[in-house]
């Protein structure tokens, strides 16, 4: 029996069956679902209360919001870390942690290591991608890693033009 609260991860991951599943369950407390459907995901427990994760999505809003001026970066990147420590698994923290490291602290290995962990969280943002790949880059000097990853960009996101440009302009250039 499946009770309110737990979640399920099924094999391609869909947010929005989670969801669904969620509100169902919701709903009907008592009902019990039908073991065939079932028999392709994983019934779990959450990790984290969901007022925590609340919680760490409105300090996460706080800090984005602060992110984009050198005077506020301190403050913002105490938020991104609460957030973090509220909820270790949001990915966008890590990555827009990563980014204040990099733009405003100057510590590109401490961007390097909030960007690689928000790729271990989330493979499926593209920005993240993007930034690690312009780091590698400027910090290592490695076109080939920084190529490699913005190509992962261009899948994840065709239309993202950033990526486009950085690629045509900074890595292909002619010999």
């Amino acid at each position: 029996m499946v009770r309110t609260g737990d979640r399920i991860v099924a094999r391609k991951r869909s947010n929005v069956a989670r969801v669904d599943f969620l509100k169902l369950a919701a709903s009907r407390p008592a009902t019990k679902f039908p073991v065939g459907h079932l028999a392709t995901v994983r019934v779990l427990r959450p990790r984290i209360p969901e007022d925590r994760r609340a919680q760490a999505w409105r300090i996460f809003l706080q800090a984005f919001q602060l992110s984009d001026e050198p005077k506020t970066a301190g403050r913002a990147l105490r938020l991104y870390k609460s957030a973090i420590q509220l909820d270790p698994n949001l990915a966008s923290a890590w990555g827009n942690l990563g980014n204040l490291y990099f733009r405003f602290c100057e510590r590109p290995d401490e961007a390097e290591k909030c960007y690689r962990r928000a790729m271990q969280l989330d493979p499926e943002i593209p920005e993240i991608y993007l930034n690690l790949g312009v780091l590698v880059h400027q910090t290592h000097g490695d076109e080939k890693e920084s190529e490699r990853l913005i190509r992962i960009v261009l899948k994840l996101r065709p239309d993202l033009h950033e990526a486009q440009e950085y690629l045509v302009k900074e890595l292909k250039r002619a010999p």
